[in-house]
Parts: structure tokens; sequence; C-alpha cells
């Protein structure tokens, strides 16, 4: 089945974005500043945006593909492309993406941020990757928002290194180590064969020192060192006693995943 659906939607014809010059990528990312700038979307684009939200893929699907010319825009495809990445579609979502550029049309930052978000949710970080090449072949500049999702991508995979190696990139390019990637670097360690409970516990207390929000990385800690654990953390945290490896996991140091 999944077969025949494949072949019913190369046999559709998605919309052809409509864009500016061709060889303009200043104009491009300047489109997409211009787009992030506003959260609302054209009235042609309300329903599409509403059916990717509710994770209704095959709807959202029939509505972009009739879409009138003056309304498939890139902001068009990027909710679509958005959906799919929500919904572990990264298959239809690379379909489209081709089939976009086979027909002329550009992508820009947000694009090729979904794309690679959309190969993280899969676990799919060499796909990611190639994303992220074809994205600087392509004369788009990635931002922090590019160098998290591909952390992600690392992450889910148990990568620490190379998230360690974006996670350097970043501040050497001036650009804020967040939340997000702390989040990544927790993930990996607990990804890691075998798992690294006492670095994920690192992990957490080197973004307290940064003065970030430890709550934000919670969950993902829970996930790693065990919800115990984690909540002895948080009392060392609000008792403000220093960092302590003996948090006595045992076996909790299974829950990474």
């Amino acid at each position: 089945r999944r077969q025949q659906q494949q072949q019913q939607r190369q046999q559709q014809q998605p919309c052809q974005v409509q864009q500016g010059r061709p060889g303009d990528a200043r104009a491009t990312a300047s489109s997409a500043s211009r787009a992030r700038a506003s959260e609302s979307v054209s009235p042609a684009l309300v329903p599409l945006k509403a059916a990717a939200s509710r994770g209704e893929l095959a709807l959202a699907e029939t509505l972009l593909l009739q879409l009138a010319p003056q309304d498939c825009t890139i902001e068009a495809v990027n909710i679509f492309l958005h959906a799919c990445a929500m919904g572990r579609d990264l298959a239809r979502a690379e379909h489209y993406a081709a089939s976009m550029f086979a027909r002329g049309g550009r992508a820009n930052r947000t694009t090729y941020n979904t794309m690679i978000n959309a190969c993280a949710a899969q676990g799919q970080s060499d796909r990611a990757m190639q994303w992220f090449v074809t994205m600087v072949e392509s004369g788009q500049e990635p931002n922090e928002v590019t160098m998290g999702v591909l952390c992600k991508a690392f992450a889910s995979q148990g990568l620490v290194e190379p998230v360690r190696s974006v996670m350097s990139a970043i501040e050497e390019a001036g650009l804020p180590v967040n939340e997000y990637f702390y989040a990544a670097l927790i993930t990996a360690y607990g990804a890691a064969s075998p798992p690294q409970p006492d670095s994920a516990e690192g992990a957490f207390w080197e973004l307290v020192n940064r003065g970030l929000r430890p709550q934000s990385v919670r969950h993902k800690l829970e996930q790693v060192i065990g919800a115990d654990a984690t909540a002895a953390l948080f009392e060392s945290l609000r008792a403000g006693g220093e960092p302590s490896l003996a948090s006595g996991r045992g076996a909790s140091s299974g829950d990474a995943g």
C-alpha cells in the first residue's frame, strides 16, 4: 500500500513556488526574515496551516496541491514540510522538497532547517548532514536554529562528539549556546552506547553555571538518569550545593531513550 501511495504522489503535480529572481539568494533570505517577523499567514494559507497544525497530513497535502499559483509560496511549502517533520514522514517531505527544486523553486533557510529537523525526528543524522551541506552550498547561511536541529539529529543516535563540536562552532561564531543545545547534549549522553549518565549530569551543571534555565532540560535529564536522581539534583540546586555524581542512580540510567 505504501508503494502505491508513493506512486500516486509521484503522479501529482506539486505547486510551483512563486519567488523572485532565481539567482538572488540574498532576496530569498530577506523574504525569510520578513516572513519570520510576522506570525500571521496569508488568508489562502490558513486552512493549510490549520490542517498541518492538527497533524492531518493527507488533508494538508490536498490543500497544498489545490493552491492557486499566486498562493503557492515558499511559506506554503514550508508549512507542509513542517507538518511532515512533526508527523515523522521524511519520505514525503523529501519528495516535495525535491519536486520544488526540480521545478526551479528556491528554498530558504526555514526550508532547510525544517528538512534537517525532519531527518532528526527519524534519527537520520547522515541525511541531516547532507541537507546541511546542501544548505551551505545553496548560499543560505545557517543560524542557531540550524545548528540546534543538527545537534538534535546527532543526539538521537548518541553521537556526543558531533554535538559538542556543533556547540563549539556556535560559540566561535558568536551565537548563543542555549538550553536547546544542552537538551540535545543530555539526550546524546543517554543514547550513547553505553549510556553516560555521569556526563549527562555534568552537562546539567554546565548549563546551570552558564545561567541557563535548568527546568528546560528536566524532562531530558529524567530520561537519562531517572526521576529520583533528577529530583535530587534539583534539590541540591535549590540548596545551593555543588555538583555531585553520587546520585544513587543504579539501574535508572537505563531510562535513556
